[in-house]
């Protein structure tokens, strides 16, 4: 949430808190920065981040290209369409994540690994730290991790706001590719 914490965003009553809340999510988010904060390995930052969000780590891999980073634009949308390629340099995987704003896609040698309503982050593999998208560089080893959305986001409802069709990307999530 960054600066948009300190911001009222869209007013709600209490009561459509209650009933379109992510209930939780500001104690999630404090448990999250314990964890990357703590002085731990990598390997334990990572093995808590799993029992406690069920992330599964897409790939550790190395950037190798980094296209039109998303910076503001002035057409009005919050970003514009970047990618970033990366290389898993022990078995060879291409990894491409498609970004607007927030990483929308994650494909690992073309198959969907991760999209939008999946949370995808990045760590820095060295020292557990969340890597911003707009900081990668070409030679970063980085982990790729994947989150799942609150459960709303993967109902029909949630998906037609928040798969990667929504945002231009003419993929439906892999969740209604199997319903």
């Amino acid at each position: 949430m960054g600066g948009w914490a300190a911001t009222a965003m869209y007013p709600c009553s209490a009561g459509q808190m209650r009933e379109h809340g992510v209930h939780g999510s500001i104690s999630r988010m404090i448990r999250i920065g314990e964890i990357l904060d703590g002085e731990t390995s990598v390997g334990r930052k990572f093995q808590q981040l799993a029992e406690f969000l069920g992330a599964t780590r897409i790939a550790r891999a190395r950037v190798s290209h980094v296209e039109g980073l998303s910076r503001p634009s002035d057409l009005g949308l919050p970003a514009l369409p970047s990618s970033v390629t990366l290389v898993d340099e022990r078995s060879g995987q291409i990894i491409r994540l498609e970004i607007q704003n927030e990483i929308l896609l994650a494909l690992v040698d073309g198959a969907i690994a991760a999209a939008v309503p999946d949370i995808v982050s990045l760590l820095n593999s060295e020292h557990g730290t969340v890597v911003n998208i707009d900081d990668v560089r070409v030679g970063d080893v980085i982990d790729v991790l994947k989150i799942k959305a609150a459960a709303q986001w993967y109902s029909e409802a949630g998906l037609d706001l928040a798969e990667p069709k929504a945002f231009g990307i003419p993929i439906e999530h892999p969740r209604r590719q199997h319903a």
